[in-house]
């Protein structure tokens, strides 16, 4: 069976959330659960990554912190991803 950990992009999406929320090397049930959610919606683990940076710098210009859980930051993504889509969608209309 494949590990989550063999896939380079995976590990590197998590150490990623690691350094950037600053604190602690380990993961919860419920972080390791939302990448494991993420992987098999195929989701694109460096879209991800994409999404994480430019919320840290949302954060870091408004001086609030950055999500200290995956199950937080996978909402937040969620609602990137859709507040994206939405707006291409707008710009194709016009």
């Amino acid at each position: 069976m494949e590990s989550l950990w063999d896939d380079g992009l995976w590990a590197a999406t998590v150490d990623l959330f690691l350094e950037l929320r600053g604190h602690g090397a380990t993961l919860s049930a419920a972080d390791l659960a939302v990448v494991l959610r993420w992987k098999e919606q195929q989701m694109d683990p460096q879209s991800i990554q994409h999404h994480m940076n430019s919320l840290n710098q949302r954060c870091q210009s408004r001086g609030t912190p950055f999500p200290t859980s995956l199950p937080r930051l996978e909402t937040l993504i969620r609602r990137m991803r859709a507040a994206q889509i939405g707006g291409d969608h707008e710009q194709g209309a016009h």
